[in-house]
């Protein structure tokens, strides 16, 4: 049989690829709606929580337990996914819980940790768990701590970044102690996390005429991404509205694997580039339908673990690829990835972006190669620079993602590049659309103050924002109007005053301190009340609130009698 003919039993390998991608994701479409807040990447809500939202169960361990695995059966069905944005949910989630302390449902808790059971110590906990999580996928401490102060964490302070530094040492630390355990040397350290991109020799010099070429390629990125933002924000809309039960997310999650399967197997067969074996770098090259000295271009970046193919693409030489084959693989994959970014199930963007940049990068760095094959020698130089503007115009972050890849590659001398092309690709991409995570943040409808006000606010006043009449409590008044009164309105704190009010003159007496709902409901199930004869009934103590903390009782006691603030 000809090398150009279809391998006997590649219907039979195509069909049981299916049905085994079809398995991992109906067990992961079952398993996320276990937990629906463990869908995406979680970073859109971490960056929320840190900001001072309350996102319902963002930080529960069974969050953690369906993001763990929902991710592994995610990549293992074949979804044009990554795991590197759920690792950082899944750290946040540990630090959150290693800063409580305790197992409530094994009613277990240790008192030693006490002191950290407040908001503000389990928002520094949760900063430092989300640098982990970037410094274990990337081996990038730097960059996890760049990334939590850039993406997350509004207040700072230097503790805190002293702390979020050691946390992602100690990560990396701790995946390197593993990694050495299944090697031949244990205990024997290495550099990198679980997405390793090999030293760029490529990379050791540039010319100045190239950072032109990388600033048109950050011009490129950020229109690349501000396209995939829309598209992805338009989808996104389609399925709030029209895809709402667990039942049709399944069959949505189980179609889109199905689609993604069939999609690469067709191009396979249609496409059988067939290259030499000494054309590639990987260990493990797909021989599909080809030689024996000879590998599949297309099917080797289709059908390898997503890492294994961007190493591929930064590293191999110059003729493995062609034109071709890598334009194919960009559309497919930038179709994919806009179509599984959004589904109810675990998913990660940085690498499929970085897929697609280095995608579109090294095919120009193909057509310099062919120019000028003497100053041009290896594309995996634009590889490199393509993935970093096409992340950069997809999230929109510019120092956090230069620190990330300079750690990634090793190489310290690719930093003004990299930072230029980001902030480039990250201002063309602004004018355009929001980025991936602040766009799905307005699309689930979560009040995230921006770092900048709107030109549109320069001239309103706090007067023009505030509602009238003020809401506001007094120090001693009915449980029965308490309740009404809080019930109606759904703020977090409400004022307390004392004194005559007057809300036509905008007068509402003397503000004393402000009492939180959560401290409400509190008071309202330990029945801190006053008896008849003005006697305390109950004072809450700070074991009450630590038992509580953080899930508190809700509101809905209605009770006639006094309540008092100020005896706590």
């Amino acid at each position: 049989m000809s090398r150009r003919d279809v391998a006997p039993g590649a219907n039979a390998q195509e069909m049981s690829d299916v049905n085994q991608n079809l398995s991992y994701n109906f067990r992961l479409g079952i398993s996320s709606d276990v937990e629906p807040v463990a869908s995406g990447s979680g970073i859109p809500q971490i960056k929320c929580y840190l900001n001072g939202l309350n996102v319902p169960r963002v930080m529960r361990c069974l969050t953690m337990i369906v993001k763990g695995v929902g991710v592994i059966l995610a990549v293992s069905g074949g979804l044009a996914v990554g795991k590197e944005g759920p690792m950082i949910h899944i750290g946040s989630v540990i630090a959150a819980g290693l800063s409580q302390g305790r197992l409530r449902f094994l009613k277990y808790s240790l008192g030693c940790l006490k002191i950290f059971r407040n908001d503000q110590e389990k928002r520094d906990f949760v900063s430092a768990g989300a640098a982990a999580g970037v410094a274990a996928a990337f081996g990038a401490p730097v960059g996890g701590l760049l990334f939590a102060l850039e993406e997350g964490a509004s207040f700072v302070y230097q503790r805190l970044t002293w702390t979020i530094l050691f946390a992602s040492m100690v990560s990396m630390f701790t995946l390197a102690l593993f990694k050495s355990l299944t090697r031949t040397h244990v205990f024997k350290f290495t550099p990198g996390g679980l997405v390793s991109f090999g030293t760029l020799e490529s990379l050791n010099d540039y010319n100045a005429y190239e950072i032109l070429m990388f600033l048109l390629m950050g011009l490129i990125g950020g229109l690349s991404g501000a396209l995939f933002v829309k598209a992805n924000s338009v989808l996104t809309r389609y399925r709030q509205k029209n895809i709402t039960t667990k039942y049709n997310k399944i069959i949505e999650a189980i179609l889109v694997s199905s689609l993604t399967t069939t999609l690469c197997f067709s191009i396979m067969w249609a496409v059988r580039d067939c290259s030499p074996l000494a054309y590639t770098s990987s260990s493990f090259p797909l021989k599909m339908m080809c030689a024996d000295n000879e590998f599949n271009s297309i099917s080797s970046l289709l059908f390898s673990t997503p890492e294994r193919s961007l190493r591929t693409l930064l590293h191999d030489p110059p003729m493995t690829y062609s034109i071709s084959v890598l334009t194919i693989f960009v559309l497919v994959y930038y179709f994919l990835a806009c179509i599984t970014y959004g589904l109810s199930v675990p998913a990660g963007l940085f690498i499929p972006s970085l897929l697609i940049g280095a995608g579109w990068g090294r095919i120009i760095g193909h057509l310099m190669h062919t120019i000028d094959p003497v100053h041009f020698s290896d594309p995996g130089k634009f590889a490199l620079i393509g993935a970093a503007a096409q992340l950069g115009g997809i999230v929109r972050t510019t120092l956090s993602l230069t620190v990330i890849l300079m750690e990634a590659t090793g190489n310290v001398i690719v930093g003004l590049p990299l930072l230029m092309t980001l902030t480039v690709a990250k201002y063309m991409g602004d004018c355009l659309s929001e980025g991936i995570y602040d766009e799905h943040i307005g699309l689930n409808s979560m009040a995230l103050l921006p770092w900048t006000p709107h030109s549109l606010s320069i001239t309103k006043r706090a007067y023009d924002l505030m509602s009238n009449p003020v809401v506001f409590l007094y120090p001693i008044m009915r449980v029965s109007e308490l309740v009404e009164r809080v019930t109606n309105n759904l703020h977090h704190g409400f004022p307390v005053v004392v004194g005559s009010t007057d809300s036509s003159r905008f007068s509402y007496g003397t503000l004393v301190g402000m009492i939180s709902s959560e401290h409400l409901a509190l008071l309202l199930q330990k029945r801190a009340f006053l008896s008849k004869d003005g006697n305390i009934v109950y004072s809450l103590t700070y074991k009450d609130y630590d038992d509580a903390y953080p899930s508190y009782p809700k509101l809905g006691v209605s009770q006639h009698t006094l309540l008092k603030f100020n005896s706590f």
